[in-house]
């Protein structure tokens, strides 16, 4: 959707709420038109924030990025006091573009300049509500940030002002989980700042190993001793140079999810990192596949 298409969604949902609020101030003189708009801007500075909105609206704008999520959909709800040829719709988002939009309750397919947007869009929507002093309240998603409900243009004694906007059946699409989830851990890991840990790794493959359980010593995020588990044997330096590092696991599953050759990955709950990663196993090839199995973290 192009920001052109943007801007007149917002211009199309401005004209729908001065069109309510106009319908319903005809129905006053004057006079009563005056003190009525002195008391809204008083009502609407005593029981707004607006410092504290922009804060929420910044810290869930800010975890949304952080999942930094591209594939998804979810079911968006307009409620307003006026006409509205669909209320409710169902929305497909791919590389962050809306790709498909349905009416939910006929499903039918509707045009991609409806008033609906994708979930970068509806934080540039609320700004521009909450720059222009209209935000009644938002409400935002406690894992992904975007918002859940937008209430704005309500205003103390006008009954048929105001539009609500709800987003629900969020999901993630499957194609871009393994992404998110390495996302969430490495962002977990690399919160600990951890470079001094031991560990025990095993590597499973269709290859000749001299290991196949190795107890690894890491300072200063470099491998600096390491031991076969079940013979006590040294290994050389030549040998510590085919290990990995817990940061390396990180890089081998992007490169596993960039190749899609993923084929499974746990991540330890406390720290993130991959506690056992297999990929390659489901190619053509009857001996391809690799897998490492971390335990014994300290």
């Amino acid at each position: 959707m192009t920001a052109k298409t943007f801007s007149l969604i917002i211009f199309f949902c401005q004209i729908i709420l001065l069109g309510c609020q106009t319908d319903s101030l005809d129905t006053t003189d004057n006079s009563q038109i005056s003190g009525q708009t002195e008391t809204v801007v008083e009502k609407t500075e005593q029981t707004n924030n607006p410092q504290q909105q922009q804060n929420e609206l910044d810290s869930n704008h800010q975890l949304w990025k952080q999942h930094a999520l591209t594939d998804y959909s979810f079911t968006v709800r307009q409620s307003c006091f006026c006409l509205l040829p669909v209320s409710e719709a169902n929305v497909t988002v791919v590389d962050g573009e809306i790709t498909q939009i349905s009416d939910k309750k006929t499903g039918e397919i509707l045009s991609d300049n409806y008033w609906v947007t994708n979930i970068d869009q509806w934080f540039e929507f609320t700004q521009s509500i909450l720059t222009d002093g209209n935000l009644n309240e938002a409400n935002y998603h406690p894992e992904f940030g975007f918002p859940q409900t937008i209430r704005y243009g309500y205003y103390e004694g006008v009954e048929d002002a105001g539009i609500t906007i709800s987003i629900t059946d969020f999901e993630v699409s499957s194609k871009q989980k393994p992404q998110q989830q390495l996302d969430e851990n490495l962002a977990k890991w690399q919160h600990q700042a951890l470079s001094d840990y031991n560990y025990t790794i095993q590597t499973k493959c269709f290859c000749i190993l001299k290991w196949s359980e190795v107890v690894v010593t890491v300072r200063s995020n470099v491998i600096v001793d390491a031991y076969d588990k079940s013979t006590g044997i040294q290994l050389d330096d030549d040998d510590k140079l085919q290990l990995h590092t817990l940061d390396k696991l990180f890089e081998l599953t992007q490169k596993a999810i960039d190749s899609e050759i993923l084929d499974e990955v746990i991540y330890n709950a406390d720290y993130g990192f991959p506690e056992l990663l297999r990929y390659g196993y489901n190619q053509q090839a009857t001996d391809a596949g690799i897998s490492y199995r971390v335990s014994d973290f300290e």
